[in-house]
């Protein structure tokens, strides 16, 4: 078993590698845990757009000029609660099939903006944009999606509110630009990589928990947009919401990873062996398949 660990910046679980995951829903949430609804958390309202904008970190297509936009953020470090040094610019659009998110990061010094390249997954110091999606508004899962200045994608999955999983893998795609009043993240994750359940009453629409994150590398200063408590007791619960998610359907994943092994093995030869050889090759074929039963069950 993977060893689950906590941390205060957006985190999530370490899942048991059997052959059936089982993942939490909204049937299996305590909504007591957190003191009922979520309080003081802001709102956002995320935008149908009639057509999907180009991935290419600009925020130039017409869709996004109609989008709700996410601001007010706050430090989560050094000062806890203080105000960003930086504005931040969050939207959300959505399709039917996919979510997309843009951020527009000001930056009064863009030659100081960080830009370092890495392994995806590999977490350096570099300027950064994250979003979590509490999609099934358990206030304890979530799926969140990094990309750095530079490009660099990073997810991981959450769960048990304050747990992570880095080794969960989505495929979603991602755009970044540098200007002269900062940087853009662009984003499209389709919907196949969220879990999700269909709203009780369709006409109401469905809500999600949402929160940002955005790294200031060169000043250490970490800003989210709904506040989480510093002592990382709590953050799947902190989330913010979002809603005006009307008219999408939870897609059920297939996937499919074939391999080939092919190894050759080196030995003295035996020159009085005609059967022998002193080299050995072999192959073998495999793959491995993860189906979503349920909209919480994978196998």
């Amino acid at each position: 078993m993977h060893r689950c660990v906590r941390a205060a910046a957006f985190c999530a679980v370490l899942l048991v590698p059997t052959s059936l995951v089982a993942q939490g829903s909204p049937e299996s949430a305590d909504p007591s845990r957190d003191g009922g609804p979520r309080g003081n958390a802001p709102a956002l309202t995320a935008v149908r757009a009639s057509q999907a904008p180009r991935i290419d970190g600009k925020l130039d297509d017409t869709a996004w000029l109609d989008a709700d936009v996410a601001t007010d953020f706050v430090q989560f470090r050094p000062e806890p609660g203080g105000p960003a040094s930086q504005p931040t610019e969050v939207r959300v659009l959505y399709t039917e099939s996919a979510i997309y998110v843009g951020a527009r990061m000001y930056d009064s010094d863009p030659s100081g903006i960080i830009k370092r390249l890495a392994r995806r997954d590999e977490q350096v110091t570099a300027d950064d944009f994250l979003v979590g999606f509490d999609s099934y508004f358990d206030r304890r899962t979530a799926f969140v999606f990094a990309v750095s200045v530079a490009g660099v994608q990073r997810d991981w999955l959450m769960f048990g509110d304050t747990n992570m999983d880095p080794s969960w893998d989505a495929v979603w795609e991602s755009a970044t630009s540098t200007d002269e009043d900062g940087w853009v993240a662009e984003m499209r994750i389709p919907l196949s990589q969220l879990r999700f359940s269909r709203p009780e009453s369709p006409a109401t629409g469905m809500t999600w928990g949402v929160n940002f994150q955005r790294e200031l590398a060169r000043e250490g200063e970490t800003t989210i947009w709904a506040p989480r408590p510093d002592d990382g007791s709590r953050l799947v619960s902190a989330f913010g919401t979002l809603s005006g998610l009307d008219g999408i359907e939870p897609r059920r994943n297939l996937e499919i990873r074939p391999y080939v092994l092919t190894s050759a093995t080196r030995a003295p030869s035996e020159p009085d062996n005609p059967f022998y050889s002193s080299t050995a090759m072999s192959q073998s074929l495999g793959g491995d398949l993860k189906y979503g039963i349920t909209n919480n069950l994978t196998l």
